[in-house]
């Protein structure tokens, strides 16, 4: 006999549970009895109402969910030998749960079977598909539908309209998982449920019960309603069925009692539903309701808890916030005032319809505010260092790329006592920098190679300075760093190189294991959450032996996936039972779990209702048809919306005191994001509309303001955690330092960071925290040559030229994420060539009478391709290439070109008269100021100083090599802008060293060129920008005043920025707060510009 009691679960199924305990318990004091609950959730509700609620102390009890109870009769079964084990092959199932061996079982059919494979597609083009088709192959199961049944409705024209040769490889697959199941002598819970179904009537288990109580249920799948009913007809049981019929929001459960219920119930019972006690009151009946309720009866709110604590705040309140993280520091406030006012920690919820956006960001704000909370949901594990650090191993593995393998080298948990020479201090940012240098990209061969040929010397990794400039910045790497970044790539080789590349998933995983437990190690003092994450990835290991049972050998590749996968997917161990503190739900664990606060956070579209999508597999006209014409309990997936109602429903159904909605109007980054529709059936049920109305103050919502210093004034101060109080206090004009200092912090540190906080964020002018250096040594820095690269850098940019030539910053490379070789180490390697080159030219240009030997013919090439091959090979030899195959293209294109480009040079010097005097040789010069107001002193390596004769005189012209785009506008107008300075000063400058090097001889500037090697033509011929030898006789005094105005910023220390179109390459962007308003007004509205700006240079 089945006795129905219908009703809410808060509090008319909970009150009619207890009572009904309680009688039992009365009236078969040593009698047993059994507690049925969908899920592991509610039957911690459960045990919480009879022993908690009701303080019942009942030895004869059991508290099942369905699952349990089906296992309890199938261990019966097999305990009596009832159970027929044919299925099986005659031995004993195995009960099987784990969703990864059932998808991997599906994997290895999909490899075997062919229709299936060609329909369905196959794992390795489709990498999730497995797991899909799990969920519907489960479905399937659970309805008990026939596979072979299935296949001859579609021949009989049943599922017409439908993809039919999808539905029958489907079903094919059905059958292949089910004979798969029984040839491993498994049973999933559906087939558990199926035993269970068969066994109930002569279990003597329940025999020996009084009555079953079945709580909580709405829905069930068909092997589960099976097993329900055979339960409900054989024995005595009472079903607690949580709904109000009649009501839109309860239709879910109303339609599953009214099809599948009602003809097993006997005696029903409606139990009348007790709003009062609720913070909505019987706003809750208004739900979903087209109409909802009347404006003027909007007061109407139970509460009765709210009464007791006297608290002010309405029963209904909504909150926006810029994100989650914003969100989640808007609810720990709150929470922390609540607890403040002596509400326990256990009487509050924070609820989500998923938890996944949100369970770090409440883990990480709870911890700072010193709520204590549990939750049932895990964190991902990957977020502890210790998972890291595994994971790290296997990137490592995968190829020895350059990040990963730097950082598990430095991660805390390596074991570096094999390989760490005794009294060595490792340094691994010391080791990240020679990997940069070395540009190794990845791979153990390239590892091996690099680090090789840098072994037994130190190695300077950041140089390349000018020469005037000072060299601090520079970092050189000792000898033995090298060597133990050697040994410890080794060390890390040798270990993975144990895990064989093939054997069984048990041998495989002991093998990964022990590599793991080789290369890395908990600290003896290890924490908790340590000893946890490693317990964690210990059970990964355990389930992957499980693989065996299929019987399919293990590939290294496919297994070392498996686990990144298993990583990915695992979670920290969650709290093991719940305590005393505040409830961190997902929507489904929270069904039926009271509080006196709600916080319902997540209240945007497509979090809260979820997107609810059909089966690409087995869509809701097919499962129609197998419910409708084939007989099974078969839901369809788009009904998930009615759940959604009923979810919300239940939610908002179980707060005695006070509800807070929350969603977010943007994300962090300002996004706008769409707030639920949800949250206008709220507002509809509880105040009468649909949206806020401002003459309706209590339906107003509470903006969380995205600025901090707004955010921090919305709460009171006494819940402001020690660091925001200090920057409130401190931006507001109140004595930080003294506050720091009673709480224990660092009171001069706090002072100044809030002082610099209050500059920045002033409009009041630039200082130095703009880049406005007070004048207190500019002397040191004006007296300073200065190269034309450098006033070019200060002309872009002034902040640009602090960061490089001041502070000597310099942007870390990233090899591995260079696909081809770095154009700057090409032109590099064409400037060493063609230095070499004319370099023995001009050793033997010396003076009036002497020849070169170099000419146009062909031994001058034969010595060029010479000089170019042996410094190619030594490129190659300390700098990585790349490709080979690449590398060789590369460096024969560049031959060809350098080639055709010096037959050229040769033949046009034979020409003009020209040799090469100088080669990469520094000249310094003083560039007179106008109005005799100083000389500007600067410098420079000039790539090549052609001379000729010219009587007693030598002329004189200026070669500088480039290996870029050819500069298209005029060098004049550039150059007077500060924009392209080096032609005018290599011109002025090139006197100086030639005087040095030609004594006595008068000197007559003919011109300065950039020979564009890169975009010589066919000839070998470049394109050539050039200015006249008489430039500064023409543009002397104009020239003067931009560097008088360049170098005069400099010494001023004014090195604020300057947006402008460079900003989209700028090594400097990371460093650089140009997006920050009150900076870029600053600068912007400064003076100084004016004055060291070259006059036409733009402003931008």
């Amino acid at each position: 006999m089945l006795t129905v009691k219908i009703g809410p679960f808060h509090p008319s199924l909970e009150t009619a549970l207890a009572a009904d305990v309680k009688a039992l318990a009365r009236e078969h004091p040593f009698g047993r009895f059994a507690v049925v609950v969908p899920s592991r959730h509610l039957l911690d509700r459960v045990q919480e109402i009879l022993a908690c609620d009701a303080q019942q102390a009942l030895l004869g009890l059991d508290v099942f969910t369905f699952h349990g109870l089906a296992l309890r009769l199938f261990q019966e079964a097999l305990e009596a030998g009832d159970l027929a084990l044919e299925e099986w092959g005659g031995a004993p199932p195995e009960p099987v749960s784990d969703p990864d061996l059932l998808s991997f079982a599906i994997e290895r059919i999909l490899e075997k079977v062919a229709e299936p494979n060609r329909v369905l597609g196959h794992p390795a083009e489709f990498p999730g598909i497995a797991r899909a088709l799990c969920a519907t192959l489960r479905d399937l199961r659970e309805a008990q539908v026939d596979p072979a049944r299935a296949i001859e409705a579609v021949g009989e024209g049943v599922f017409e309209g439908e993809d039919e040769e999808k539905l029958v490889a489907l079903f094919r697959l059905a059958g292949a998982y089910d004979g798969l199941l029984g040839e491993l002598g498994a049973i999933d819970p559906s087939g558990l449920a199926r035993v269970a179904a068969g066994r109930a009537p002569a279990s003597a288990y329940l025999r020996s019960l009084h009555r079953v109580l079945y709580y909580g249920f709405y829905d069930l799948t068909q092997q589960q309603l099976d097993f329900f009913a055979a339960v409900a007809k054989a024995f005595p049981t009472t079903c607690y069925f949580p709904c109000r019929p009649g009501h839109p929001a309860w239709s879910f459960a109303e339609a599953f009692y009214n099809r599948h219920l009602r003809g097993l119930a006997g005696p029903v019972e409606n139990l009348a539903p007790d709003d009062g006690v609720l913070a909505l009151g019987a706003s809750a009946e208004h739900l979903f309701k087209t109409g909802g309720i009347e404006p003027g009866k909007a007061a109407g709110h139970g509460g009765a808890g709210r009464a007791k604590t006297g608290t002010p705040s309405p029963p209904l309140e909504i909150w926006s916030a810029a994100g989650a993280r914003d969100e989640v520091w808007a609810v720990a406030k709150e929470i922390v005032g609540l607890l403040d006012a002596g509400m326990p920690p256990d009487g509050i919820a924070v609820v989500a319809r998923s938890l996944a956006p949100y369970l770090e960001e409440v883990e990480r704000t709870f911890r700072a505010h010193a709520i204590p909370w549990w939750s049932p949901a895990g964190l991902p594990l990957l977020r502890s260092p210790v998972a890291r650090a595994v994971e790290l191993l296997l990137e490592v593995d995968g190829g020895f790329g350059r990040a990963p393998v730097v950082e598990l080298l430095a991660s805390p948990y390596l074991a570096r006592e094999a390989w760490l020479s005794e009294g060595a201090e490792p340094r691994p940012d010391l080791w990240d920098l020679v990997t940069r240098r070395c540009g190794i990209r990845g791979g153990l061969a390239e590892w091996v190679r690099l680090l090789a040929r840098r072994a037994g010397a130190p190695l300077r990794v950041i140089g390349d300075r000018d020469a005037s400039e000072d060299e601090a910045g520079d970092v050189t790497v000792p000898a033995e760093q090298i060597d133990l970044l050697r040994r410890g790539v080794d060390a890390l080789a040798r270990a993975l190189g144990t895990i064989p590349e093939r054997g069984t998933w048990a041998d495989m995983a002991d093998a990964a294991r022990a590599a793991v437990g080789r290369l890395l190690r908990l600290p003896a003092d290890a924490s908790e959450a340590e000893r946890a994450a490693w317990g964690a990835i210990g059970g990964i290991w355990d389930r992957l032996k499980t693989r065996d049972r299929l019987g399919v050998t293990a590939e290294r590749k496919p297994f070392l996936d498996a686990v990144r996968e298993a990583l990915r997917e695992a979670t920290l161990p969650p709290s093991p039972v719940p305590h005393a503190g505040v409830a961190v739900l997902d929507a489904m664990a929270a069904r039926g779990r009271p509080c006196r606060v709600l916080f319902l956070i997540g209240l945007n579209e497509k979090l809260f209702p979820r997107v609810v999508r059909e089966d690409p597999f087995l869509r809701d006209g097919a499962r129609r048809r197998l419910a409708g014409t084939l007989g099974h309990k078969m839901a369809e997936k788009l009904a998930g919306y009615e759940e959604e109602q009923l979810l919300l429903t239940l939610l908002l159904g179980s707060v005695r005191d006070r509800v807070v909605c929350t969603y977010q109007r943007s994300d962090e980054e300002g996004k706008v994001q769409v707030p639920s529709l949800y949250l206008r059936e709220i507002r509809q049920a509880v105040f009468g509309i649909p949206f806020p109305d401002s003459e309706r103050p209590h339906t107003l919502e509470r903006a969380i303001p995205r600025r901090l210093l707004d955010r921090m004034a919305c709460v009171p101060a006494d819940r402001l955690l020690p660091a925001e109080r200090s920057l409130a206090l401190g931006l507001r004009g109140g004595d930080v330092g003294a506050f720091a200092e009673a709480t224990g912090g660092p009171a001069r540190l706090v002072q100044r960071a809030v002082a610099s906080v209050a500059i920045l964020e002033s409009f009041q002018g630039a200082t130095e925290h703009d880049g406005k250096i007070p004048a207190r040594g500019a002397e040191g820095r004006s007296a300073r040559p200065l190269s034309p690269t450098a006033l070019e850098i200060y002309a872009r940019c002034p902040f640009q030229f602090f960061a490089s030539r001041r502070l000597k910053l310099a942007p870390l490379d990233r090899p591995e994420a260079e696909g081809e070789m770095d154009v700057a180490e090409i032109g590099s390697l064409c400037h060493g060539i063609l230095e070499a080159f004319y370099r023995e030219g001009a050793a033997a240009f010396s003076g009036p009478g002497s020849r070169t030997p170099i000419g146009p013919g062909e031994p001058a090439l034969v010595r060029f391709r010479a000089i170019a091959e042996a410094a190619f090979d030594r490129f190659d030899r300390n700098t990585p290439v790349g490709y080979p195959v690449a590398w060789e293209a590369l460096r024969r294109s560049l031959l060809a070109t350098l080639e055709a480009f010096v037959a050229w040079d040769l033949a046009r010097m034979k020409e003009d008269g020209f040799r090469p005097g100088l080669v990469e040789e520094e000249g310094r010069g003083e560039i007179p100021v106008p109005g005799g107001a100083g000389v500007v002193a600067c410098h420079g390596f000039m790539d090549r100083v052609d001379v000729a004769e010219a009587g007693d005189a030598l002329r004189y012209r200026v070669v500088d090599y480039k290996t870029g785009k050819p500069f298209r506008g005029s060098i004049r107008t550039a150059a007077l802008r500060g924009e392209k300075l080096q032609l005018p000063v290599y011109l002025l400058i090139a006197r100086d060293a030639l005087a040095r090097a030609f004594a006595g001889r008068p000197l007559l500037p003919d011109a300065a060129c950039y020979y564009y090697v890169a975009g010589a033509d066919e000839t070998g011929e470049p394109e050539v920008v050039s200015i006249q030898g008489n430039f500064w006789e023409e543009n002397g005094e104009a020239m003067g005043e931009t560097l008088r105005r360049l170098v005069g910023g400099v010494a001023a220390g004014y090195f604020l920025i300057r947006p402008g179109n460079h900003c989209r390459t700028c090594d400097y962007a990371a460093v650089c707060r140009k997006g920050h308003y009150p900076t870029a007004r600053r600068s912007r509205e400064d003076p100084g510009w004016a004055l060291y700006r070259p006059e036409g240079r733009r402003s931008g």
